[in-house]
């Protein structure tokens, strides 16, 4: 890969105490089999194609597996890499009348088995079910607007937004939270719980996981009790509000997720109070009642974790070991321009911590790391620019601890994701390395090297190349004639034929004492 940058005063990125330059010396590239097959080093290499599938890569860079683990390594590199994707929906003409959003699953080569098929026959629901409610939105979004204009009061919206909870070797749990509005004083939330065995795929039933569901009602009475005192409930006590929920008659079911420390109950607006309670979330720790859990589904490891959660509903966690969760939430403050917000708030056992960035959206995730806790917070700016910050809670206290350029990408477990960043690397990349949280709760990379999300640029000078062996020594040059194309690829050092094109720093860039725009075709930047 190459990792030129236009160097407009450089990018400068932090790697394991080492500060690294981006585009200041070097440039390293890679020419596909087929380019010089008469230049072919003495060490055996393998070079990316259109066919290599990315589990491919993963069984070069990893050390081999026993195959009687075979079930069980599919599910650890499988899940770590759990994503989702966002599809936006509008009906604008003149104005917006009517908008939505929803949430998908990921699943590429590295999903194989039933527990693809599960997620892609989900998307496939959750697909069909999201467009039909919005053409039923916009069909009365437009009905409304056209009847009395001067009541309506703004874009009609459905959405739906997905949190992994917990994905891990034995389950992925998500949450989904919707929200409504087709007019009126106000729209309504509710929510969506799924929990999959990653081993069968099979979505899991609340009485997979609970050894006696007849132990909720009194367990979440108690919980509420406690969390929401002020709660106006729709039956004579507490109990009796969560026994519905096992009433075969009553057609209610609870809604549910599983985290790492404990499963979590999720009720909407009007399940069990006024609209003026708002949104309840009741969780019951594994720690509390260990006997009422099904072991299979239990983590194997709860020092360490990430859970992605809705900022404003935010994060139920023990800090203290006394069985009894306080609540970590971030709350966002709008602007009068609309969408936007100007600063953040971190909020937990009566602390705030105010973080000031005009920014539209806001990431929020919960780090466990050797016992310690810590918020992480990543806000979306211009041109999908994105930074996060990271906060520790200890005891009731949240304090700042270092903030970062980039996006949190498979950001799933403390072991092993990425940091996705925007660089001018011969034209504008995505570029990413991939890192673990460190014993401080912040992130470390784990390769000293990025990776630039594809592409390639085809020369139209002579370049003259030097050639890097396996170990990242230079062994010898080489020319590259007109007309080379030079593929972005990793520059580890290990499994590919990888160039240098020595760079000089400034702006406009040049390679080898030329202008990088007549030694390469179509250099594309953004901005």
């Amino acid at each position: 890969m190459s990792l030129l940058t236009k160097c407009k005063g450089g990018i400068e990125m932090k790697k394991n105490g080492i500060v690294k330059m981006l585009g200041t010396v070097t440039m390293l590239t890679l020419l596909t089999v087929t380019a010089f097959t008469a230049c072919k080093p003495d060490f055996p290499i393998d070079l990316p194609n259109s066919e290599a599938s990315e589990q491919e890569y993963e069984e070069v860079q990893s050390e081999s597996v026993p195959e009687e683990s075979e079930t069980v390594v599919e599910a650890e590199i499988l899940v770590p890499k759990m994503s989702l994707k966002n599809v936006s929906l509008f009906d604008y003409e003149g104005m917006m009348y009517a908008r939505g959003n929803y949430g998908l699953f990921v699943t590429d080569e590295l999903m194989q088995g039933p527990l693809k098929d599960s997620l892609e026959s989900w998307n496939k629901t959750q697909t069909e079910s999201m467009e039909a409610e919005f053409e039923s939105v916009k069909s009365c979004a437009r009905a409304d607007y056209a009847d009395n204009p001067e009541y309506f009061f703004g874009a009609y919206e459905i959405s739906s937004d997905l949190y992994l909870k917990r994905v891990d070797s034995k389950v992925l749990s998500v949450e989904e939270d919707y929200y409504f509005f087709s007019g009126g004083i106000h729209g309504s939330s509710t929510y969506g719980g799924y929990t999959w065995d990653v081993k069968t795929g099979k979505r899991l039933a609340l009485e997979d996981v609970i050894t006696d569901v007849s132990r909720i009602p009194a367990l979440l009475a108690e919980k509420l009790s406690y969390k929401y005192q002020d709660i106006t409930i729709f039956a004579d006590s507490p109990q009796q509000v969560f026994e519905e929920y096992l009433n075969p008659e009553s057609m209610l079911e609870f809604t549910w997720t599983l985290e790492h420390d404990g499963i979590v109950f999720y009720f909407g607006h009007y399940e069990i109070g006024s609209y003026a309670d708002g949104l309840q979330q009741l969780k019951i720790l594994y720690a509390e009642a260990p006997e009422l859990f099904q072991e299979r589904y239990l983590p194997e490891d709860t020092s360490n974790y990430v859970t992605h959660f809705n900022p404003s509903d935010g994060v139920d966690l023990d800090v203290d070991g006394d069985n009894i969760t306080e609540n970590a939430c971030v709350i966002c403050y709008g602007t009068a321009e609309g969408d936007a917000c100007d600063y953040y708030s971190v909020m937990f056992e009566g602390n705030m911590l105010d973080y000031e960035s005009y920014f539209y959206s806001a990431d929020t995730y919960l780090v466990k790391r050797n016992g310690a806790y810590y918020i992480y917070v990543e806000t979306h700016h211009d041109n999908d620019h994105r930074n996060f910050t990271v906060y520790s809670l200890n005891a009731g206290t949240v304090e700042q601890v270092t903030s970062w350029e980039g996006h949190l990408h498979d950001f799933t477990n403390t072991e092993e994701f990425a940091i996705r960043t925007v660089a001018d690397v011969l034209g504008t990349h995505t570029i990413e390395s991939i890192c673990a949280i460190g014993e401080d709760g912040c992130p470390i990379y784990l390769e000293e090297d990025y990776k630039v999300g594809g592409g390639s640029v085809i020369t139209k000078k002579e370049l003259e190349v030097t050639l890097i062996d396996e170990e990242g020594n230079a062994v010898g040059t080489m020319t590259c004639p007109v007309g080379t194309e030079l593929f972005f690829d990793r520059t580890d050092c290990a499994t590919y034929m990888i160039f240098i094109v020595s760079v000089t720093p400034g702006w406009p860039p040049t390679v080898n004492g030329f202008p990088a725009e007549e030694c390469f075709e179509e250099l594309l930047y953004a901005g």
